[in-house]
């Protein structure tokens, strides 16, 4: 579990927690979710953008709401995923930026610093 002295990086093929590297792997183009998975964290959405609960890596996924938020002028729309079972937490996550937020059950939000986020779907946006 991620808490107040938690920093989290996900890069390409590892997933950093604090200061402890884990191997990743993103799941294949087969697969029926884009998806980050290690040993100590994993996030998935699946590419059928009509489905609103999941199951992956013993979590359960729930869209709760769908958003939009101008930032520096530019419109974000995204859904905020609740995830309960192996994680607690959850996280905003746009098909065109990826995810752009986690918030922990502390109330701690992690932010990208790139402007793309990971497991981006529509690359239309710039992000791939």
């Amino acid at each position: 579990m991620l808490n107040a002295k938690s920093s989290i990086t996900i890069a390409d093929k590892s997933i950093i927690l604090v200061d402890v590297e884990k191997p990743a792997k993103r799941c294949g183009s087969a697969d029926p979710y884009v998806c980050i998975k290690s040993q100590s964290f994993s996030l998935a959405v699946p590419k059928d953008s009509s489905i609103s609960k999941w199951d992956f890596a013993d979590s359960r996924y729930e869209v709760v709401a769908k958003n939009e938020r101008a930032v520096l002028g530019r419109l974000y729309s995204y859904d905020i995923v609740k995830v309960s079972g192996a994680l607690n937490l959850q996280f905003a996550y746009s098909r065109k930026e990826g995810v752009v937020a986690i918030k922990e059950p502390s109330g701690n939000t992690l932010v990208p610093v790139e402007k793309c986020g990971i497991l981006v779907q529509d690359t239309s946006g710039g992000c791939d």
